[in-house]
């Protein structure tokens, strides 16, 4: 069973209906390649890409698991530093969306020349 007493069919269902939406760089790919008449290749270019997003996810998915599998056992027997790892683990993390918000903001939007 999925955590959160859920069966798996339940959790089959909510990839599939997340998965069925359309990315929007899928469409633009087929746009392109329909308007150069190379279809087929554009159907190969987004399972490509469906391929590499998968697999990209699932790894970060498994190095997440295991991260925290590491953490819970190197902190047993002290909740108080694992509560306190999270929540810097929090911060450090929207301080870093934050900062790269900042940066992107902060970036000139001006054609370089060549």
């Amino acid at each position: 069973p999925v955590a959160g007493g859920r069966s798996l069919l339940a959790a089959v269902g909510v990839v599939l209906a997340v998965g069925i939406r359309p990315c929007t760089g899928a469409l633009i790919v087929l746009v392109l390649a329909l308007a150069n008449g190379l279809f087929l290749a554009g159907i190969v270019a987004v399972l490509v890409m469906a391929a590499g997003t998968a697999v990209t996810v699932s790894v970060l998915a498994a190095l997440s698991v295991q991260a925290k599998l590491v953490l819970l056992r190197l902190m047993r027997g002290s909740e108080r530093w694992l509560v306190l790892a999270g929540a810097a683990g929090w911060l450090a993390g929207g301080f870093l969306l934050a900062a790269i918000g900042a940066m992107m903001l902060a970036t000139p939007i001006v054609p370089r020349p060549f």
